[in-house]
């Protein structure tokens, strides 16, 4: 009974957060409140993404602190995650912002707020959080980030599900300023700019959008505004060369139709007196010194919808309000913004009614099978379940028929069992125990994965890197990783820190992302380093795998040191002409070049269907006549594997034709053509109209998806180079690699020449 109390009394105590006195209690905070996590008056944030925190603070004295973040991930492991410290100049309320990355549907979450005494001590204190574990949305929800209204969009029956939420309120948050804390959200929508978001979130927004975000800009009557805002400063320079977007200039909106066709909607949208005021782009097409695009819907003043390309990323800008009639009326508005911000394909309906073998795998996100490519090495053979059976028999059969054969017919003496079982015990002990060592290997081995982009237009890079430890003990290790030289240095190159963190497939499953909390008792937790920059006392169970991923950025002057250079020009009916050049250090190989629904090939022996690699300081073509030598075919069918099938009806002698499509199976397909493949249909996802053709979803790692820049005029360059992007170091050594494989993509911008 006395044991039983004793261990409810450490239960209460472990579970209750409590506050640590102060011996000085000029250093004790007043108050120390979770106020919001994630985005809006909901918190809605997604799992596996990092997720900002708001947390109000009430100090008597100004002093330093630091938000230290305890979260499980998907293994259950609690996490600790401190921020950089933080000074407070003053006493009073601060409100302080730091992040952390949920690994569970359902997340616990604790925030310590430590005061730094000297440099030997500290005192912490637990801030109230905002009760009970928080809801984490899936991968799968579109999240939009709107600033200035409306609230009213409504949702309709499409797939995947959108949510609005509001950035700017009196129930949010205040934006964040780091652009890594927008990875929640799929889209930001700037509805109007009559409030502010800041010199500090807009800029951590532009960076986002330059990473790989979408960013939708309503201008209409505010134009003025819009200029001489953070964003409009951005996106409208005075400078055409500088800007984003193309000029543009006030008129009167008289007509709407063009809206109308492009949602495919019944519903009239009117434009009565007095006209409503918004403005007319010039053609993006005509200006290829703001990085090109596309007019998406007319009108009769000219461009009403554009989109155009900012680094990785998208801006589509409206040149009416959504806010003010007619379109605030208009029923059809949300699937107008639904088309723009995800077009018209049913993602999670097509994932879900998939048929055949993936259906059976509990693999439904294409990040799932990059996931389980790098879980395999090839040189840990374990044995199949049949030859464990088969084992075990064999043991029965030794310990039970045999044994007693030897002592009751052989020895002619049952006494000596006493002595042969243990023999026979020990020695099934000793070979299991061989066995165990000679399947599982007794080396520290690495699987790695490195996707490397390049912007041909700034010459900026964007890296995401998998890599999976193999242990061949139970132990715990440091983890940290770098950008190898030749991938984010320059002479003018500026890299961020690497942010290294756990990696977990996006399933329900054992390690998934959308597995339930649950309560764990024991589990061992383990911290990361300054900024998330690495991971400490990282625990791994004998023969067992922690899976990381790594991500940096790196901003190169294109003037001084470019690594791309490109003279492509689009001469009509996605045709291209023109160079390009790259000035990797290593060459770029089984590569092909996708522009608008084409791709293009060199094919050097026809037999073996060799490539002949793109050598760094090279301009490809060479020369003009070599693109008639390139081969060209539609960009769907050269991904699906699509053919023409001929069949003759043998009674009718009637001869049919039929497009077959290759069986999307990569994971039964020797390493490493199993991740090319992976990468080059998330690539080209959109395009090939990904989630019909795979029957999974790509959620997870939907900003790679670089479909919406081939109709932006840029043209994509996907190919493979022999040398890692990024280097991986455990306990400060770096380990021997079991498999490594390093892809590139350079998006090359393209000219607009005379059809």
């Amino acid at each position: 009974m006395l044991r039983a109390l004793g261990l409810c009394l450490v239960f209460v105590l472990t579970e209750t957060p409590i506050g640590f006195a102060f011996d000085d209690p000029a250093l004790v905070p007043g108050s120390a409140v979770v106020e919001h996590v994630g985005f809006g008056s909901e918190n809605l944030f997604k799992v596996g993404r990092w997720t900002p925190i708001t947390v109000r603070l009430e100090t008597t004295r100004a002093c330093e602190v630091t938000l230290v973040v305890e979260s499980p991930d998907p293994d259950g492991n609690l996490t600790i995650l401190p921020s950089e410290p933080i000074p407070l100049d003053r006493d009073g309320e601060h409100v302080l912002t730091t992040r952390f990355r949920p690994g569970r549907l359902d997340t616990p979450l604790t925030v310590r707020v430590e005061l730094s005494r000297d440099s030997e001590a500290s005192e912490s204190v637990v801030a109230k959080s905002l009760g009970g574990t928080l809801p984490a949305l899936e991968q799968s929800e579109f999240l939009v980030g709107v600033v200035g209204g409306p609230w009213q969009f409504t949702e309709d029956a499409g797939s995947p599900p959108i949510r609005y939420i509001p950035l700017i309120s009196e129930d949010a948050a205040a934006p964040p300023e780091q652009s890594d804390l927008y990875e929640s959200l799929d889209a930001i929508l700037i509805v109007s700019e009559s409030q502010d978001l800041g010199e500090k979130p807009t800029a951590a927004i532009a960076e986002w959008v330059r990473h790989g975000g979408h960013l939708c800009v309503a201008i209409g009557e505010e134009s003025d505004a819009f200029r001489n805002s953070p964003l409009g400063k951005i996106l409208a320079s005075d400078d055409p060369s500088s800007g984003v977007l193309p000029t543009f200039e006030t008129t009167q909106i008289r007509d709407l139709q063009g809206l109308e066709s492009y949602t495919s909607k019944q519903s009239p949208l009117e434009v009565r007196r007095p006209f409503p005021i918004g403005v007319r782009f010039d053609s993006p097409e005509d200006h290829s010194e703001t990085g090109g695009g596309r007019t998406v819907v007319s009108a009769l003043s000219g461009p009403l919808v554009i989109q155009v390309p900012m680094g990785f990323g998208l801006v589509t800008a409206i040149g009416t309000d959504l806010n003010r009639a007619p379109l605030a009326d208009w029923k059809p508005l949300p699937f107008l913004m639904r088309k723009l911000f995800v077009g018209i394909s049913d993602e999670s309906s097509a994932a879900a009614g998939g048929t055949g073998r993936l259906a059976s795998t509990g693999i439904t996100d294409l990040a799932s099978q990059i996931h389980a490519t790098q879980a395999d090495f090839p040189s840990i053979t374990r044995g199949s379940l049949w030859a464990i059976l088969g084992l075990m028999l064999l043991y029965l059969l030794i310990v039970g028929p045999l044994d007693y054969f030897l002592v009751h017919r052989v020895l002619k003496r049952p006494q000596l069992t006493w002595i042969t079982l243990p023999m026979w015990i020990l020695a099934a002990t000793v070979f299991a125990v061989w066995l165990a060592g000679v399947d599982n290997g007794s080396e520290l081995l690495t699987n790695q994965l490195d996707l490397i982009d390049i912007d041909g237009d700034t010459n900026a890079v964007r890296t995401q890197s998998w890599c999976t430890v193999y242990s061949p003990e139970a132990r715990r290790y440091r983890l940290s990783a770098e950008p190898m030289e030749w991938a984010g240095s320059g002479s003018k190159a500026t890299t961020n820190g690497t942010r290294l963190s756990w990696s977990a497939a996006p399933e329900n499953a054992f390690g998934g992302l959308y597995r339930q909390a649950g309560v764990r008792a024991g589990q061992p937790s383990y911290h990361f380093a300054d900024s998330a920059t690495g991971l400490e006392d990282y625990p791994i169970l004998l023969w067992s795998t922690g899976s990381f991923a790594a991500e940096w950025h790196a901003e190169n002057a294109a003037e001084s040191s470019p690594l791309v250079e490109s003279e492509l020009v689009h001469i009509g009916g996605g045709r291209l002409q023109g160079s390009f050049t790259h000035h990797l250090p290593v060459a770029i190989e089984d590569w092909l070049l996708a522009y608008d629904r084409r791709v293009y090939r060199q094919i050097v022996d026809r037999n073996t269907g060799e490539i002949a690699p793109l050598s760094p300081d090279r301009s490809w073509p060479a020369s003009a006549a070599v693109w008639s030598q390139v081969s060209q075919r539609d960009l769907t069918g050269f991904l699906t594997g699509e053919v023409t099938v001929t069949e003759t009806d043998r009674t009718t002698g009637q001869t049919d034709f039929r497009q077959d499509r290759s069986l999307y199976r990569p994971l039964d397909k020797p390493h490493p053509q199993a991740e090319a493949e992976i990468l080059r249909v998330m690539t080209f996802f959109s395009q090939l109209g990904g989630a019909k053709y795979t029957s999974l979803q790509n959620s997870s790692l939907r900003q790679l998806d670089l479909t919406d820049l081939l109709h932006n005029n840029r043209a994509i360059l996907f190919g493979r180079v022999k040398t890692p992007a990024t280097e991986f170091q455990i306990d400060d050594h770096t380990p021997k690699q079991a498999r490594q494989e390093t892809f590139v993509r350079i998006v090359l911008p393209v000219r607009q020449g005379k059809q």
